[in-house]
């Protein structure tokens, strides 16, 4: 176990967001603009920002030996290698992360944990994306597969229960551990063979930027009581609060407008 205090994942370090911002209080989802109106300007202008309330691919994870898992404090995160191919466009896996409990709903219900596998187009997208603009891609900038998670009396998917395994060797922001051996072809074979809910949102945490494809499962894997005990005692809760329609004005817009029509009532 060591010590890791910036983003995971190079390739993605020009996206990372300080380290200050999170999930309750000064530091929540509501004041994310005014933490850095700059870079976080889609935060509070997109209007196709995620997650939402829900109402094909060439996919391949390869299996490791071992993966590098790090804390960075609003998640735990796994470099893994792997890609998808969607509408001709190749986008490469770097990693997966967790949030607690789950950020998108479906049918209005959420889940106790939900699981997501990034990809970035190997033509840059993201890495060279201006943050601070909330226009509309031609193309995704990413793409991300989600798995939610239900606690049921079945054991955890065993690829995700190894992961688990692990998430103790982590318990503060910046530490580092390796995993044993991955092997997600089952959760693949999963993934494909059942509906998958499809649109085009943004990133979860700051600067917020759009055009992301999200790709979800709409059936749920088992996690056990005692593995997701393990989970929410590392990452605590962090999750953004479901954002309006598609298209729709930005909620952080419409409560300024409430907000300030009650102060002139």
């Amino acid at each position: 176990m060591g010590n890791f205090f910036t983003h995971a994942n190079p390739k993605l370090a020009t996206q990372a967001a300080p380290f200050e911002f999170g999930y309750s209080g000064d530091e929540g989802p509501l004041n994310w603009f005014h933490m850095n109106k700059t870079a976080n300007k889609a935060c509070s202008n997109g209007k196709n920002q995620s997650p939402i309330n829900l109402n094909s691919s060439k996919l391949d994870i390869l299996p490791v030996s071992s993966a590098p898992y790090f804390n960075v404090r609003w998640s735990t995160e796994l470099l893994l290698n792997g890609s998808i191919v969607m509408n001709g466009v190749e986008y490469e896996l770097l990693e997966l992360h967790f949030h607690t409990p789950s950020e998108h709903f479906i049918l209005d219900a959420y889940y106790p944990l939900e699981a997501r596998f990034v990809f970035l187009s190997k033509s840059g997208g993201l890495a060279h994306r201006n943050t601070s603009s909330a226009s509309y891609p031609s193309q995704p900038l990413a793409a991300v597969m989600t798995f939610h998670f239900e606690t049921t009396l079945s054991e955890t998917e065993p690829v995700f229960h190894n992961i688990f395994h692990s998430i103790s060797d982590i318990p503060s922001p910046g530490n580092l551990t390796n995993t044993g051996p991955l092997d997600f072809s089952d959760a693949i074979a999963f993934f494909l063979s059942h509906k998958i809910y499809k649109y085009m949102g943004s990133l979860m945490t700051p600067p917020c930027t759009e055009g992301i494809q999200f790709l979800i499962s709409d059936r749920r894997l088992n996690i056990s009581s005692d593995d997701l005990r393990t989970v929410r005692l590392v990452q605590g809760f962090d999750t953004r609060n479901v954002q309006g329609l598609l298209g729709q004005e930005n909620l952080i817009v419409q409560a300024a407008r409430a907000l300030q029509d009650a102060r002139d009532f």
